[in-house]
This record gives C-alpha cells, structure tokens and sequence, in this order.
C-alpha cells in the first residue's frame, strides 16, 4: 500500500479550452530527458547556492528563460504534447501551465538541483582535504 508521500501527484487543468493531464514525470522520461535538461538543473541548483540571493520568481523565471528549450521539452513530456503544442500556448495558460508542473514534478528538479549542490559541496571539501597543512 503507496502512502500520501509517495502517490503520483498528477493533476488535470485545462489549457487551451481543452483538459489536459499534468503528470509526475516517471523514472524513465526523467533519464531520457536529464542530458538536455541537465542545464536546467545546474541554473537551479546556482540560484540555490548563491548566498546572499533571494530566490524569487523572476530569478527561477530567469533560469527558465536562459533554458528555454529543456523548459518546453520538460512541459510538454508532463502534458504528453509535443514542444510547439506548449510554445503557441497563450502567456496565461503557459503559466497555468508551469505552476501545475511545479506542483507536480518541482519535487524532483529541487531534489535534482540539492543534490547537484552536495555534490559541489563534497568536491569542495576533498580538495581542501588533500591541501597540505600549513602550520
């Protein structure tokens, strides 16, 4: 028996005056698609890390923007529609869009993006680890 915390989170919206069916990317889709979003991943995971930054929506827009193709590619495998279908959406259900997709499937990007950053973190601290004492 699946606990609340691990039920699929998929949601139904409408897009377009048609309704449509935001799905939790499964295992498989997100290995096929992390290479191309792979970018994606390491903005979030930089906006995450920067000290002294606040992450706000226009920064998280911003990471979106400069990775405009993995977003779409992302969306539209959510929505089981291809790229262009989610490009010519209008600027309203395109963000009816994202925030159902954050609902959704943001656990695993954030998740992606933290643990990109320990990563960083463990890399950070083996090098200090083999610098020599000085004393």
């Amino acid at each position: 028996m699946a606990n609340a915390a691990n039920a699929v989170r998929d949601r139904k919206i409408t897009l377009a005056g048609e309704p449509v069916l935001v799905r939790e990317l499964r295992y498989g889709q997100v290995l096929s698609l992390y290479s191309f979003v792979s970018p994606l991943v390491d903005g979030f995971t930089k906006l995450l890390k920067t000290e002294g930054t606040e992450t706000t929506f226009a920064a998280v827009e911003q990471v979106i923007a400069g990775n405009a193709e993995a977003w779409l590619q992302l969306t539209a495998a959510s929505v089981e529609r291809d790229q262009a279908w989610v490009a010519g959406l209008t600027d309203a259900d395109a963000q009816r869009l994202a925030n159902a997709f954050w609902e959704v499937n943001g656990p695993w990007l954030v998740r992606r993006s933290v643990m990109s950053g320990l990563d960083d973190l463990c890399r950070t601290l083996r090098d200090k680890a083999r610098e020599p004492e000085h004393g």
